[in-house]
C-alpha cells in the first residue's frame, strides 16, 4: 500500500470521528484531544530522538496531558502555575541524567514538544467550554 493511500484510508475513518467528537463535546472531546496530544507528541519524540536528542518523554507527556486538562477543565486560570511547574519538571531530572548528552538540547527538545504539541492541541478542548 502507498503512503498516498494509507494517508487517504486514514483521513476517511478519522474525519468523521473528529467531527464526532467534536459534536459531542464534554468529555468525548477532551479523549480526543488527549489521544490527539499522545500521538502527536511522541511522534515528535521520535523525531527528535533521530537527531541525537534525548527528550524526558514520559515527563513531557504527561506535561502536555497536564495543560489540556488545565483548559478543560478550568479555562486559562491556573495557566501560570501549570507553564512554571512544567519548565521545572523538565529541567530539575536533566541535572541528574547522566547518559544524556546535552542537558540543554534534552530539555529544550522536550520544551519544545510540551509547548508545541500540548499547548496548541488543547485550544481544542479550551474551545468546548
Amino acid at each position: 500500500m502507498s503512503n498516498l493511500a494509507k494517508r487517504v484510508l486514514v483521513a476517511v475513518f478519522s474525519v468523521p470521528l473528529i467531527l464526532l467528537a467534536i459534536r459531542q463535546g464534554g468529555l468525548c472531546l477532551l479523549v480526543f484531544v488527549d489521544l490527539v496530544i499522545v500521538c502527536g507528541i511522541q511522534e515528535l519524540f521520535q523525531l527528535q530522538k533521530a537527531k541525537g536528542w534525548r527528550p524526558q518523554r514520559v515527563w513531557g507527556t504527561l506535561a502536555a496531558l497536564a495543560i489540556s486538562w488545565e483548559f478543560f477543565f478550568w479555562g486559562t486560570e491556573h495557566i501560570d502555575f501549570i507553564l512554571v511547574g512544567v519548565i521545572l519538571l523538565v529541567l530539575f531530572p536533566e541535572l541528574w541524567r547522566r547518559d544524556s548528552g546535552s542537558a540543554l538540547a534534552n530539555a529544550g527538545s522536550t520544551l519544545l514538544a510540551v509547548f508545541y504539541v500540548g499547548c496548541l492541541s488543547s485550544f481544542l478542548a479550551l474551545g468546548s467550554q
